[in-house]
C-alpha cells in the first residue's frame, strides 16, 4: 500500500470518528436535551394534553390549583379570578377531594386577608370539609409524571433522562399549598376548641393527618413525601398520644435516613442529569463519565495527529526512504500507547478536574473544554520527540510525518471504539436510571432498609 494511500485512508477513518465521537456525544442525556428546542416542547405538550388518560389530567388540574394558590400568595388582587378558576377546576375532578382542600385553602387566603378572625372562619369553610372522613386525597402525580415521561420519550430522550425531565414539566407545584393549609387547619382546630366544638376541631385535625399520611404512603416526588412526612411528625408531636408518637419519631428517622444518605452521595454530573439531584446510579454514571473523558481525549489526540499528518505529507510522502515502514510503524504504535496511557492515567489521577471539564461541555460560562486541548497537545509533543531521536538528522521531518499518519489511523480506529462502547453505556444509564425512578427514588438514595420506618404509618390509622 502506498504512502499516499496509507495517509487518504488515515484521513478518512479520523475524520469518520470525529463524526463518530460528535454523534455519541449527542446521545448523552443533556447533549441530547439541547437539541430539543422550546417550541417543540411546548408543542408536544399542548398535543399530549388532549389524549391523556383521566388520572393524568387530574394531576394537571391538581396542579394548576396549587400553581393558583401560590400566585395568590403573590397577587392579591388576582385571588378571587383564581378562586373561580379552582372552583371550575375541582367540578372536574370526581375520583379526589384534594381539588375541595385547596379551595379550602384559597378561601383562607381571602379571609385572612379581609382581616376576618379565624373564629369566624367555621361557617365559610364547613361546607367544603364535610363528608370527607372517609375521602380520598390522591394528588395522581405519578400518573402526571408517567404522561410527560411519555413526551419526552417521543422527543427523543432516553428512558431515564425522560423520566427527569418529565419531573422539570410537573415540578413542585403542592408545596406551598400543602404548608399553609397545614398551618391554618391547625389554627381553625385550635379555634373551633374555644368555640366548644371539640367535635370540629377533633375532625380538622384527623382530615389533615390523613391528607399527610397518604401524600406520605402514595408514590410521589420525593421532596413532597418527605415534606408530608415533617408536617404530620410535627402535627402528632404538638399532641402526643402513645401510637402517635411512635409514628411520628419513625416519619423523623426516615427523614433522617433520607437526608443522611443523600448528603452522602454526590450530586448527578451536569453532563447526565437533566434536573438536580443526588446521584442514583454511581456505578454507572461514573463508567459513562470516564467513557466520555475518554471520548474528548482522544478526539483531540486523533485531531492533532490529522493535522500534523498533512502538515508533514509532502516531507514523508517524498522524503522517507524505503525500508522505514517498521520503524514509522513502531513510533506510531507507541505514540498510540503513551496517549492511551496518559489519558488514563488523567481520569484516575485527577478525577475531580476531569468532571469540571466536562462540565464545561454543557455551560456557556465556564469556557472551553480542555481535555481536547491538553491531549492534542501531548500529541504534537510526542510527535516533536519523535523527530528529535530520528537516527537521521536529515530525515526527522519525514519519519515524524509518517508516524504521524500511522497514529492518526490507529487512533480513528481506537477513538471509534471508544465512542461505541460510549453508546453502550449511555443506553445501560438510561435504562437502570429509568429502572430506579419506576421503583422509587425515595428509596434509591435512602436505602431499601429505611422504608422500614413507615411500618408503623402504614397500620397506623388518624
Amino acid at each position: 500500500m502506498g504512502r499516499p494511500t496509507l495517509l487518504a485512508i488515515g484521513l478518512l477513518l479520523g475524520a469518520g470518528s470525529l463524526l463518530e465521537l460528535r454523534w455519541a456525544w449527542r446521545g448523552l442525556p443533556v447533549p441530547k436535551l439541547e437539541l430539543v428546542s422550546p417550541q417543540r416542547v411546548q408543542k408536544a405538550i399542548a398535543d399530549a394534553r388532549s389524549s391523556m388518560p383521566g388520572p393524568a389530567r387530574a394531576g394537571v388540574l391538581l396542579a394548576i390549583i396549587s400553581r393558583h394558590f401560590t400566585t395568590a400568595l403573590h397577587e392579591p388582587d388576582a385571588l378571587p379570578r383564581l378562586i373561580e378558576d379552582a372552583r371550575a377546576g375541582n367540578a372536574q375532578l370526581t375520583t379526589t377531594q384534594v381539588g375541595r382542600l385547596q379551595l379550602v385553602a384559597l378561601n383562607m387566603l381571602g379571609l385572612e386577608r379581609e382581616g376576618v378572625p379565624i373564629a369566624e372562619w367555621w361557617p365559610k369553610l364547613q361546607p367544603y370539609l364535610a363528608g370527607l372522613e372517609s375521602a380520598s386525597f390522591a394528588h395522581f402525580l405519578p400518573e402526571l409524571l408517567a404522561a410527560n415521561t411519555e413526551i419526552w420519550t417521543g422527543l427523543g430522550l432516553g428512558p431515564g433522562s425522560a423520566r427527569r425531565s418529565a419531573r422539570n414539566i410537573v415540578g413542585f407545584p403542592h408545596g406551598p399549598f400543602l404548608q399553609y393549609f397545614v398551618a391554618r387547619m391547625e389554627k381553625l382546630a385550635q379555634a373551633r376548641e374555644e368555640a366548644g366544638d371539640a367535635g370540629g376541631a377533633d375532625a380538622c385535625r384527623r382530615m389533615v393527618r390523613r391528607l399527610l399520611r397518604q401524600w406520605v404512603l402514595d408514590p410521589g416526588p420525593p421532596a413532597l413525601r418527605l415534606l408530608a412526612a415533617d408536617l404530620l411528625a410535627e402535627s402528632l408531636l404538638d399532641r402526643p398520644t402513645g401510637a402517635a408518637k411512635d409514628v411520628a419519631r419513625d416519619l423523623q428517622q426516615w427523614r433522617a435516613a433520607y437526608r443522611d444518605r443523600a448528603a452522602q452521595r454526590p450530586l448527578s454530573a451536569p453532563l447526565l442529569s437533566t434536573t438536580y439531584g443526588p446521584a442514583l446510579d454511581l456505578a454507572s454514571e461514573n463508567r459513562l463519565l470516564n467513557l466520555a473523558a475518554l471520548c474528548l481525549w482522544l478526539g483531540g489526540a486523533t485531531a492533532a495527529a490529522m493535522v500534523a499528518s498533512l502538515a508533514l505529507a509532502r516531507w514523508w510522502i517524498v522524503g522517507e526512504p524505503a525500508g522505514q515502514a517498521e520503524r514509522v510503524l513502531v513510533g506510531g504504535l507507541s505514540i498510540v500507547v503513551l496517549v492511551m496511557v496518559a489519558g488514563l492515567v488523567a481520569l484516575s489521577a485527577a478525577q475531580q478536574t476531569v468532571q469540571d471539564d466536562l462540565h464545561r461541555t454543557v455551560s456557556d460560562q465556564l469556557g472551553w473544554p480542555r481535555l481536547p486541548f491538553v491531549a492534542g497537545g501531548a500529541m504534537f509533543a510526542l510527535l516533536a520527540l519523535v523527530a528529535l531521536l530520528s537516527f537521521r538528522s536529515g530525515r526527522r521531518i519525514a519519519h515524524a510525518g509518517g508516524t504521524a499518519a500511522i497514529a492518526c489511523l490507529l487512533l480513528a480506529l481506537t477513538l471509534a471504539g471508544t465512542c461505541l462502547l460510549t453508546r453502550a453505556a449511555t443506553d445501560r444509564y438510561e435504562t437502570r436510571l429509568a429502572e430506579l425512578l419506576d421503583h422509587s427514588e425515595l428509596e434509591a438514595v435512602a436505602g431499601p432498609e429505611a422504608d422500614r420506618w413507615l411500618d408503623r404509618l402504614r397500620a397506623w390509622s388518624p
